[in-house]
């Protein structure tokens, strides 16, 4: 019975790390391919759509359907011997194309235009600050470099006389016992 327990314990513990490690996969993976980012804007490009679509056939259709003279350009027909095209449906997409073109050049010539010419100024002004940093620190490092060597050279002097045979010379008043 004990045995069983312990392996019921086990058992969860593993599935609790599976489900830690799934999870962190998860993010991951998320954070990797940025698909939060791409599903909002899959989902802002459908909500794009349908209002294009929805200006198109219920604002500018009409307005445009009396130059051709007709009351709704889906009646808008063109005949050509025996075969009839339905145009007006597609007139009305290609209108429907055209304002999500505008509105695509307007969000990334005009507003994201300024956006990234913004976030490279501070890319450069950070590079420059990065650069001047590493600069002083090249700097402070050849001191130190300088420094370090002045030491050498003068350990090396006091090795070297330290290595010298010292004579010592006596006066006749010296009396060593």
């Amino acid at each position: 019975m004990v045995k069983n327990n312990n392996n019921n314990n086990n058992n969860k513990i593993e599935s609790t790390q599976d489900a830690i490690e799934s999870k962190m996969n998860m993010h991951r993976f998320l954070g990797e391919f940025e698909i939060l980012g791409l599903s909002i804007g899959t989902v802002i490009g459908f909500s794009l759509n349908n209002l294009s679509n929805s200006m198109s056939k219920e604002i500018i259709t009409p307005l445009i359907a009396p130059i051709f003279g007709f009351n709704s350009l889906k009646t808008f027909r063109f005949r050509i011997w025996k075969f009839d095209f339905g145009i007006g449906d597609f007139i009305s997409e290609i209108i429907s194309f055209f304002i999500i073109c505008l509105f695509l050049y307007l969000v990334f010539a005009k507003f994201f235009k300024s956006f990234l010419t913004k976030v490279l100024e501070i890319k450069d002004e950070h590079e420059i600050i990065v650069e001047d940093a590493n600069v002083k620190r090249y700097k402070n490092l050849q001191k130190l470099n300088n420094n370090q060597d002045k030491i050498i050279n003068h350990l090396i002097n006091i090795n070297n006389e330290l290595k010298k045979p010292k004579r010592i010379i006596m006066s006749e008043s010296d009396n060593f016992i």
